[in-house]
């Protein structure tokens, strides 16, 4: 495109321009109208990369009233400890148990089930009809009692590749892991 001059007037500047060049110069597109809705010319803008866009305001509008850029370094301490706590809590909840027998039930899933009894107790590892857990469950399982804890399948129920499978725990203080891999699969890891 030659370039323009404008040495007396718009006049002058208006014969001398075509309208591609017009388009050009004033960077209107070919094809466009007066008449776009709101919706079309933001999906045009938002088509920017740098645009400024509904999900970026949405980031924004989660951050919390009251927040401020000017935190100390205690201040967050504080804060990220406190969720640090609750995030343990929620995290390692202990089901204590003192019998000699205990099934394991729906709630058991991601806490730490505690065996303790003088005497040998068994720990029943339920069948997925009687107890659903999803399977990538874990339950931790420790012996806290002088007495053998042994973690069972309950009949159809499979431990380590066995049916009815069973495995005990090695000494008091001593615990395992299990982890549901199938429908009635469970895989024991730990000290047994």
């Amino acid at each position: 495109m030659a370039d323009i001059t404008v040495t007396n007037n718009v006049d002058s500047f208006m014969q001398a321009a075509d309208y591609a060049a017009m388009r050009t110069l004033l960077n209107v597109e070919n094809g466009a109208t007066a008449d776009q809705t709101g919706a079309e010319i933001k999906t045009a803008y938002e088509a920017e990369a740098n645009a400024y866009t509904d999900t970026k305001d949405t980031k924004l509008t989660g951050i919390e009233t009251g927040a401020t850029a000017d935190q100390t370094g205690d201040e967050m301490l504080t804060a990220i400890l406190a969720a640090t706590a609750a995030f343990r809590a929620a995290k390692y909840a202990v089901n204590a148990q003192v019998g000699t027998t205990y099934t394991l039930v729906l709630t058991d899933s991601g806490k730490i089930v505690t065996m303790t009894n003088a005497a040998a107790n068994v720990m029943t590892v339920p069948t997925n009809a009687s107890v659903a857990f999803p399977v990538g469950s874990v339950i931790s399982v420790l012996m806290g009692g002088a007495g053998t804890t042994t973690v069972t399948g309950d009949t159809g129920v499979t431990v380590n590749g066995v049916s009815a499978g069973s495995v005990a725990i090695s000494a008091q203080y001593q615990g395992l892991s299990l982890l549901k891999v199938a429908t009635d699969t469970w895989i024991a890891s730990g000290s047994f």
